[in-house]
């Protein structure tokens, strides 16, 4: 009887681990999609919004000419 009660048991219990094994896969998966999206959403507003409101803030150069220095030697740039 008590090897019955056991095989039983033992059959129960591999059932119910690999039923908790892909439960806790998809739940880790779900949990981890989330996490990552919150993460990286908040780190774009934190990073991200500063630096387009800066850029509109900033006034914008007609020309990216720079003008030479007098006195300056460029025979040899390198």
């Amino acid at each position: 009887m008590k090897n019955v009660l056991r095989k039983i048991w033992q059959s129960i219990k591999k059932g119910w681990m690999a039923f908790a094994h892909t439960l806790g896969r998809i739940n880790t998966t779900i949990l981890l999609t989330i996490f990552y999206f919150v993460l990286v959403g908040i780190y774009a507003i934190v990073i991200g919004v500063p630096k387009r409101i800066i850029q509109i803030l900033r006034k914008q150069p007609t020309t990216y000419w720079l003008d030479h220095k007098a006195g300056r030697d460029y025979k040899y740039p390198f």
